[in-house]
């Protein structure tokens, strides 16, 4: 078990932020969006080790710094076209609820958005060689979990 650090505090700043952001939005526009970053997540972890062999052996990159470099890319890439065919879907797509439903649920869908941002940034420090990144990830009370959870999502669609 883990102490409390900044990393937990990351996460529950991101959880909240989410939070309120899928508030503010409603469910519409979360689920979407919420849909749309699984996407990104789940292929970012897909793809980042092969994308990261093909930067070593074009670039001369170490092993590292190509599987940072290939995931940063990859969520970049992902998350530019989620966001055009989010736009686009928005256009099409609204469903009615009554306020109180409409906010919790975007509140909710908002919550696992800032779960699966902060899980994304984790898993970036975890692949990094900065021993305080990785460190903090491992000795935070849940870092290690929000940092799985992005590959767990992964094991549902890959495995």
């Amino acid at each position: 078990m883990g102490n409390f650090n900044w990393i937990d505090l990351f996460i529950i700043t991101a959880l909240i932020r989410g939070g309120y952001i899928g508030f503010k939005r409603g469910t519409t526009n979360e689920l979407i969006r919420l849909l749309a970053t699984i996407f990104m997540v789940v292929i970012s972890i897909q793809f980042y080790t092969k994308m990261s062999k093909s930067l070593e052996t074009r670039f001369l990159l170490p092993a590292v710094p190509a599987q940072i470099a290939s995931f940063g890319i990859l969520v970049l890439v992902a998350y530019l076209l989620t966001k055009m065919f989010v736009d686009f879907l928005q256009d099409f797509i609204k469903f009615k609820f009554t306020a109180t439903v409409d906010k919790v649920c975007g509140l909710c869908f908002g919550t696992l958005r800032g779960l699966l941002f902060a899980s994304i940034i984790l898993i970036l420090f975890h692949i990094s060689e900065i021993e305080e990144l990785k460190l903090g990830v491992m000795n935070s009370i849940s870092g290690g979990l929000t940092k799985d959870f992005a590959f767990y999502l992964h094991s549902l669609f890959f495995y």
